[in-house]
């Protein structure tokens, strides 16, 4: 018998069917291949280009790079395109410029970049030209891509939080804007919403912008959101600044350098602009005199711990004038040096060689809890009692009487205790005109005295401002306001 070799038909078919099956398997491979890698391409450029301008943010955010889109029928065409048919997901292209991909690499000099974007650098926000189809849907925005490919680092790595700054700018008395700035993220995200809200609301305000305005002081807590993406709450205080005409002297409890805070400060800076800075007497010793991080000030415990002037304030005479000051008054016994004396005057200045003959001092009354001004000896109250023991308070005194003062007389000056202006009478009996003579200003001690407790202040002191005007009754409410946001008075 003769031997056969070949294939039947019947094998020949089989072969065929698997070559096909092969041959498609390998087509639809190959296809899939080329679209990730597509993808994968676009998403790279995408967040090459987010890194980029997150960088040209941070060295100019109000530099101008790119062409106006108006300004190019064909782009201008294509952006209404993109933002208003085919939704990027932005609703409008206003405060954005179109960067080619030619403009991308000569011009900025970034590379691996193929495809032309529209920017907005101030939301930090990118969105492609072109745009890609996967899937049968069109991509063009890093916030757009399906799960997996958007913030695929984060998701891997370890769950970092963003974190941002914070800038406040004044724009009008209270008016702000409160931008958020230099936000570092491991992921990739061109879009955040802030939540803010005012201390103490039940409630948040939201904006996709990355800043906002606001119009009532506080302090404010401001958050970073995407989605399940969330920063640390940060608090912002925003308040009006103090009136600046004619401020002869300026202490701040919380900036007590013209630098900063800085609790190891041999000084008590003065921030006016006078250089007019405090000098330390027992005031680097924790049982006389010392700075307090907890107090947001200085704490004056004897009669012979103060700070005085480096020089002379240069108010004299029977002058107008306004005296502005943050403290709080301990209790008796709350410390074991501390004055048994009904008086307690933390400031003022006039007194020479001991003699207060020429002083004026500003302070309180324990006994009768009424706040006072000593015009050399001959006092002014207010009529009804304030209790301020113990808690952080703001007083004011704005002399605006020139000329004598008599029995009787209500109107020598103003007193403000936290925002409320309280009458005040001189009962002394004898006519007096107040002549003030130029000398430093002291705070604390035994002002005008040596070594006696009479007067002497025991506390903590968080501001002082001295005026060489009156103050209007919108500048006191104003200056007030911004104290009891900063020092939270009650």
């Amino acid at each position: 018998m003769k031997n056969r070799s070949g294939i039947t038909l019947i094998s020949l078919v089989i072969t065929v069917i698997v070559l096909s099956i092969l041959a498609s398997i390998a087509t639809y491979s190959g296809v899939e291949v080329i679209k990730s890698a597509k993808m994968s391409a676009f998403t790279t450029e995408l967040k090459i280009m987010q890194t980029q301008v997150n960088s040209l943010y941070q060295e100019d955010p109000n530099k101008i790079y790119g062409e106006a889109i108006n300004s190019n029928e064909e782009v201008k065409n294509r952006a209404d395109q993109i933002f208003k048919v085919e939704e990027a997901g932005i609703a409008s292209y206003e405060g954005y410029t179109y960067w080619s991909a030619d403009y991308i690499k000569n011009e900025l000099k970034i590379e691996g970049i193929e495809q032309s974007f529209f920017v907005n650098l101030s939301k930090r926000s990118i969105v492609s030209f072109e745009g890609l189809k996967y899937d049968g849907e069109k991509y063009y925005t890093l916030s757009q891509l399906p799960n997996g490919l958007y913030n695929v680092d984060y998701q891997e790595e370890k769950e970092a939080k963003p974190t941002f700054t914070i800038q406040v700018e004044t724009l009008g008395i209270n008016k702000w804007r409160v931008s958020l700035l230099a936000i570092q993220y491991e992921g990739y995200i061109n879009k955040w919403q802030v939540a803010y809200r005012l201390e103490n609301r039940d409630y948040w305000n939201t904006t996709e912008d990355l800043s906002f305005v606001v119009n009532t002081p506080g302090r404010y807590q401001i958050q970073l959101i995407n989605g399940e993406i969330k920063s640390e709450v940060k608090e912002q205080i925003v308040v009006n600044d103090y009136a600046k005409e004619g401020l002869k002297l300026y202490y701040d409890g919380i900036q007590n350098t013209r630098e900063g805070n800085n609790p190891e400060a041999t000084t008590w800076e003065d921030l006016s602009g006078n250089q007019n800075d405090g000098i330390f007497t027992n005031m680097m010793n924790i049982a006389s005199g010392y700075y307090s991080l907890e107090e947001q000030g200085y704490v004056f415990l004897k009669d012979n711990s103060y700070i005085r002037t480096t020089n002379k304030i240069g108010i004299t005479g029977d002058a107008n004038y306004t005296i502005e000051i943050v403290l709080k008054l301990w209790e008796e016994g709350s410390a074991s040096t501390a004055s048994t004396s009904e008086l307690s005057q933390p400031i003022g200045w006039g007194a020479t060689d001991n003699i207060v003959g020429t002083s004026g001092v500003f302070g309180y009354h324990k006994g009768t809890k009424k706040v006072g001004y000593d015009f050399a000896n001959n006092s002014v109250y207010t009529n009804d009692a304030y209790d301020i023991v113990g808690k952080t308070s703001y007083m004011s005194f704005r002399k605006t009487k020139v000329g004598p003062i008599e029995q009787g007389n209500t109107d020598i000056g103003k007193i403000n205790c936290n925002g409320k202006d309280m009458l005040n009478t001189y009962t002394g009996e004898a006519s007096f005109t107040p002549s003030l003579a130029d000398t430093e200003v002291q705070i604390g001690g035994a002002i005008g005295r040596t070594e006696n407790q009479t007067g002497t202040f025991c506390g903590s002191i968080q501001a002082i401002r001295i005026y060489d005007r009156v103050l209007t009754e919108e500048e006191v409410q104003r200056n007030y306001q911004t104290d009891r946001i900063r020092f939270n008075i009650e």
